[in-house]
């Protein structure tokens, strides 16, 4: 049975997943603002890939951890000076705690993806995590949901499905999502690892 939020970062024996959190709400007492708005507003090109950086990054500590966020949006993460957090933690998961929980199946924000064919039952949950890093980063760069297409078994972006708010999108940003979204093999620290890569080098 999958325990509440809080009950799994405090009893998480682990130093390091307690430490995640601690730098997660870091931020607290410091201004800033959410990615809400952050929309409200055209930002730079370089402006959105700083930011991509910093949520990779973000994601890649949770999951050195072994915590999976699980509910990464755009209102749940939060923007300071150069830094970013997330602040949701409802549908967050210590799995050195839960051992119970092995697959994507186990996870109940997984579902709708599962059930959209993006996500199979048997991934990894971390994979859960690169999804909603997508649905982020696609809010900043286009501020509109994101939807996605399968074409010869992998996923990527539907880009006629905005109409006449569609807009071409940078080989960069193609590049990202075909990562993203078809991890295949790959653990999420690398991929993390690649894109942070990938993003930083376009700076």
């Amino acid at each position: 049975m999958r325990k509440g939020p809080h009950k799994v970062f405090v009893e998480a024996g682990g130093h390091n997943a307690i430490a995640a959190l601690q730098d997660a709400l870091i931020c607290a007492s410091v201004p800033g603002c959410l990615q809400q708005d952050l929309l409200t507003e055209p930002r730079a090109g370089a402006d959105v890939s700083l930011l991509v950086v910093l949520l990779l990054e973000l994601v890649k500590r949770f999951h050195c951890c072994r915590v999976v966020h699980g509910g990464l949006k755009p209102d749940s993460l939060y923007f300071y000076l150069s830094g970013i957090t997330a602040l949701d933690f409802s549908n967050s998961v210590d799995l050195q705690l839960q051992t119970d929980v092995t697959t994507a199946r186990d996870l109940p924000s997984a579902q709708k993806y599962i059930q959209q064919g993006l996500l199979s039952p048997s991934a990894s949950p971390y994979q859960l995590d690169l999804i909603g890093v997508a649905e982020v980063v696609h809010m900043l760069l286009f501020n509109r949901p994101m939807n996605v297409k399968q074409e010869n078994s992998a996923w990527s972006l539907d880009e006629g499905s905005g109409s006449e708010h569609s807009v071409p999108v940078e080989s960069l940003w193609k590049d990202f999502f075909h990562m993203i979204l078809n991890p295949g093999l790959k653990s999420s620290e690398l991929v993390l690892s690649e894109l942070i890569s990938i993003v930083r080098n376009s700076l």
